[in-house]
């Protein structure tokens, strides 16, 4: 009996979420391409957690030619540049009131890819740089070819 109640606290603790997970997120809206570039457009959500992100750092995961970030734009109260270091980039709030709080999400944030697909090491970091949370994001332009068809030949489909 004290062996089964081990085993049904640990299955539910397994079952709980861990402080970091689905805390934050960086969520992709949109994605255009131009010439050989593709600009990434995200926001970063702060679902619950009373440490407010101040800091998000991209960090390609394979750094690879073709997963080269070679520019960045950040929204009004943020700034953002290129990490040489880590070949990704970073982006700071610049000023504790333009961090992004519980409940919070802060659109407008970008980078530009040259020319490829790559993913990344999300961190979320706090005003004193801590490392609230890490996310593995992988946001890509996908380009779905549209074939025109009649009706009779979208009926065909389902048959």
């Amino acid at each position: 009996m004290k062996n089964y109640l081990l085993l049904c606290v640990a299955a539910t603790v397994a079952l709980l979420p861990s402080a970091a997970s689905a805390r934050f997120s960086a969520i992709q809206d949109s994605c255009r391409t131009v010439g050989n570039t593709e600009v990434t457009y995200f926001s970063v959500v702060n679902f619950d957690s009373p440490v407010p992100v101040c800091d998000l750092h991209f960090i390609p995961e394979n750094p690879v030619p073709g997963c080269i970030i070679i520019d960045c734009g950040a929204p009004a109260g943020w700034g953002c540049a290129l990490n040489p270091a880590t070949q990704g980039v970073d982006y700071q709030a610049l000023s504790p009131a333009d961090c992004i709080g519980a409940g919070q999400i802060k659109r407008g944030f970008s980078y530009t890819l040259d020319p490829d697909f790559c993913c990344y090491i999300v961190q979320f970091t706090g005003p004193n740089h801590e490392v609230l949370g890490e996310q593995e994001e992988c946001f890509n332009c996908v380009h779905v070819d549209v074939e025109e068809k009649t009706w009779g030949g979208v009926k065909k489909l389902f048959h």
